[in-house]
């Protein structure tokens, strides 16, 4: 089942158009929502570059008179193939600054686009630790939505 939090960040991942390529050209993010052992197993089997949404493990619900705000505490990883299992530096410098700049894309959407509040603070970590050879970045952040479910839709 899809949840709205999830449909607004994929909404966002859709409309990123600023990273490119190798070669300059503008690239399509794939989405995937996972669990951090799924994810292993999606990477195979995605298009890269590719935003990886881990499952939420803690948040907070913010409760209102008519509504329920979630914020949960995400990871999000940026990732793109290497060329080779035993790239060169070159190789991953290059991946390294196009997934931070898609990174900083992705925050820089999620404040224009009202269905979060504005980010301020994110932590970040490189990672190559997945069964395939990829790169990339996952932040660390929480995310909270500007108008949640309705609690009359609840009940």
């Amino acid at each position: 089942m899809t949840t709205e939090f999830e449909l607004k960040i994929s909404d966002i991942v859709a409309s990123m158009n600023q990273t490119t390529d190798a070669s300059g050209n503008p690239v399509t993010f794939s989405y995937v929502f996972a669990s951090k052992n799924e994810a292993n197993y999606l990477l195979e089997k995605t298009t890269m570059p590719c935003v990886v949404n881990i499952l939420p493990v803690s948040g907070k619900l913010e409760v209102k008179a008519t509504s329920i705000n979630d914020s949960p505490n995400c990871l999000l990883g940026f990732f793109d193939k290497l060329p080779e299992v035993n790239a060169v530096i070159d190789d991953i410098k290059n991946i390294n600054s196009r997934m931070m700049l898609a990174a900083q894309e992705f925050i820089a959407k999620v404040n224009s686009s009202g269905k979060f509040k504005t980010v301020e603070n994110v932590s970040y970590q490189n990672i190559e630790e997945y069964d395939i050879a990829c790169f990339g970045y996952v932040l660390q952040l929480q995310l909270t939505e500007m108008s949640g479910t309705a609690i009359c839709n609840l009940k």
